[in-house]
């Protein structure tokens, strides 16, 4: 939920639902092929196998992470017409 909130943030209005679509598309086949390539992993090679493989896709996209451009601060600025009465706090 909270990534769904974030792309809907960032995304223009005109661009949401393809935003979310082509996020929850990628969600769906990684829930697909990745039970799939571990099990392969893991009759081929061994146990450890699938472990292993998803510490170094997980270490690749933490360090995309603090090299790439999502490591740049952004502001994310909500419309007035679109906060909630809470997140506007007191005042």
């Amino acid at each position: 939920p909270t990534t769904s909130a974030l792309l809907s943030l960032v995304s223009a209005p005109s661009r949401q639902g393809g935003t979310l679509g082509l996020a929850r598309s990628a969600g769906s086949l990684g829930r697909v092929i990745g039970p799939a390539v571990a099990g392969a992993l893991f009759a081929q090679v061994g146990g450890a196998a699938p472990f292993a493989v998803g510490a170094a896709l997980g270490l690749g996209a933490a360090a995309l992470l603090l090299v790439g451009p999502a490591s740049r601060a952004v502001a994310i600025r909500v419309p007035a017409d679109r906060r909630r009465a809470e997140d506007t706090g007191p005042g």
